[in-house]
């Protein structure tokens, strides 16, 4: 719920188990009544059939109660009487939660909320009795509705670590289906041949495009911990005497160790919420003091978008969240830094309703964006409704530093310092979508803009190399949907030859007017791309082992089928880049033939492009 009311009512129930009882948690709070340290009761609420909009939070035109089995409500039928005969609801409207359950109290301001659990057999979240994709509808003391909110699938969450690094192979799974539930850690490595010790979950990402190069590991943030607890804690210490990302504290060393399967359930590793692990990295520490590591993803298709500063402010700010899904969380990571002479000890930002017209062209009066009209007057409580830990509900869209806290902007000699925050209300899509609109750093000590920018998409990436050299069609395909994504390979040759052995590699230059045509293309495309240095490897090599652009190297090669057809498929984790400096955009590829051909062609994109040249 949004606007008036804050908060969500959560519906569980086990799967594939319609008849089993469903567990509905209420958890609101009023937001914008002035009269802040309220308590209201005996407010009715009901499924209606009616669908609401995904262009507006307000409630839609009511249609009827949900009713799938037909209940009489009418007083002839003593409906009040029957549905209040204390049968769990079965004799009531399966909708009519006011009476299944009971009425609702709502609490604001100080008094807070109050979260409330009931449990009944009277609804269903499956089969003919679903009410997924219906609206819940509270109402006034007058019965007019107060709050709508539409009823859709609780989307589970999933992360993983994939480790290529350094000798060592494997993943790191995270799974959670509810906030309120533990999270699964599932742990599946190999290679580490008695070197690690400690494991941890770090409080930053690698940094984009690092693909597991030398020194990735090491400006990850340290151990990731949410309280004053020690980064370090012992065998006998409880869960919450230790930092939540201390996975070596907590679950014990890797020690001797070669290959580690374990599954572990955790109450403290959340994958919801502002504290909610993924976006972060998961690191081992050898016992030399050196640093395996992995970013720790979304495992679902994610959204990006960035605003970039220029000028008195460098930089990018980054956020992503889950396709399709505007009520989850959204990571923003924050890389950042001044021109100024010295840092900006008092920085602040915000999301205003309007974009910059031009780069930079800031307007310190612009609006704070405030969809749901949240009211900030101190009569209403917003101090204590908007809150960066546990009630970003309860904010302005806009209002980063009430709902995150504050962004750091070190003068350029210091370097950058990253930041990764987790959003709660910061939509990506839908009603309250921030894309389009402007985001402003601020010096709070005057309330001067030190820049802005808009907020708008990193579009997912193809690139294409078209091959047609010495009897072979085809093409070579890479996708990337982030910066911080997969990178996919997709090969589909003819005339490779049933049995023929192709070798995939990327190669540093492009093919050259001049060499087209020429019978010898493929000679002036440069060495194996290798930005980290790494030269050759094999199949057995992990991914720090091998030059970026050693494809097959690293995974196999292709081999044609009956028909001397190739179709497969390569993935790639942190290597090979589609975004920043180490992309392979312009590039070429390489395929060689177990018969000796060997054609070649070019990485770019099949659309419009712009380009300019210097002669």
């Amino acid at each position: 719920f949004f606007g008036d009311v804050v908060g969500s009512v959560t519906f569980t129930q086990l799967a594939d188990s319609p008849n089993s009882e469903t567990t509905v948690l209420v958890d609101i709070t009023y937001a914008n009544e002035p009269s802040h340290d309220i308590v209201t009761s005996d407010h009715h609420w009901f499924i209606d059939t009616a669908t609401m909009s995904p262009s507006a939070p307000t409630c839609p035109t009511l249609q009827s109660l949900f009713n799938p089995l037909i209940t009489c409500t009418s007083s002839a039928c003593q409906y009040s009487h029957r549905c209040g005969s204390g049968l769990q609801g079965s004799l009531c409207a399966a909708g009519d939660l006011g009476s299944v359950l009971s009425p609702l109290s709502l609490r604001g301001g100080s008094v807070g909320s109050s979260p409330v659990l009931f449990r009944t057999t009277a609804i269903s979240l499956a089969g003919p009795l679903s009410f997924v994709g219906s609206t819940l509808v509270i109402s006034r003391g007058d019965s007019t509705p107060l709050v709508c909110g539409s009823i859709v699938p609780a989307p589970s969450r999933k992360a993983i670590a994939t480790f290529a690094y350094d000798g060592v192979q494997g993943e790191v799974r995270f799974t959670q289906s509810l906030a309120s539930l533990p999270s699964t850690m599932t742990v599946d490595l190999s290679g580490l041949d008695g070197r690690v010790s400690g494991w941890s979950i770090d409080t930053l990402p690698l940094l984009e495009g690092s693909g597991g190069s030398a020194g990735a590991c090491s400006v990850t943030g340290g151990v990731l911990s949410f309280e004053d607890a020690s980064s370090q804690c012992v065998s006998t210490s409880t869960p919450d005497k230790c930092a939540v990302g201390d996975l070596g504290g907590r679950y014990g060393y890797l020690d001797g160790l070669d290959i580690v399967q374990t599954v572990n359930l955790d109450t403290h590793l959340s994958l919801f919420g502002p504290r909610s692990i993924v976006g972060r990295s998961v690191v081992l520490t050898t016992g030399s003091g050196g640093f395996i590591c992995a970013a720790l993803r979304h495992a679902e298709a994610i959204v990006t978008v960035s605003a970039t500063f220029k000028g008195r402010v460098a930089g990018r700010v980054t956020l992503t969240q889950l396709v399709g899904e505007e009520n989850t969380e959204t990571n923003v990571l924050v890389d950042l830094t001044t021109t100024e002479t010295a840092s900006v000890a008092n920085a602040g930002w915000a999301i205003t309703s309007s974009a910059p017209s031009t780069p930079n062209a800031c307007d310190s009066t612009e609006a704070m964006f405030n969809p749901y009209a949240a009211c900030t007057e101190a009569s209403c409580g917003y101090d204590q409704l908007c809150d960066a830990q546990f009630r970003q509900r309860g904010c302005r869209v806009g209002d980063l530093i009430a709902s995150l806290g504050t962004p750091l902007l070190r003068r350029g000699a210091l370097g950058t310092q990253r930041q990764l925050f987790t959003a709660t209300q910061l939509p990506l899509a839908g009603y309250a979508s921030v894309l389009g609109r402007g985001l402003q750093l601020i010096d709070t000590s005057d309330g001067s803009v030190l820049g802005c920018a808009l907020i708008e998409p990193v579009p997912a990436r193809t690139v294409t190399a078209l091959l047609n050299t010495d009897g072979v069609i085809g093409s070579v395909t890479l996708h990337q949907a982030s910066p911080h994504s997969p990178t996919t390979l997709e090969v589909q040759l003819t005339g490779v030859g049933a049995g023929t052995p192709a070798n995939v590699t990327l190669h540093t230059l492009p093919l050259t007017d001049r060499s087209v045509g020429s019978g010898r293309e493929c000679d002036a495309v440069g060495d194996v791309y290798d930005p980290y240095g790494r030269g050759g490897c094999d199949a057995s090599s992990t991914s720090d082992e091998c030059a970026v652009g050693d494809v097959s190297g690293r995974y196999g090669s292709v081999v044609g089928a009956a028909d001397g057809s190739v179709d497969g498929e390569y993935v790639d984790v942190g290597g090979i880049q589609l975004y920043g400096g180490t992309s392979v955009i312009g590039r070429s590829v390489v395929v060689s033939l177990g018969d000796g051909r060997v054609v070649c062609g070019n990485v770019g994109y099949s659309g419009n492009v712009r380009s300019v040249v210097s002669r």
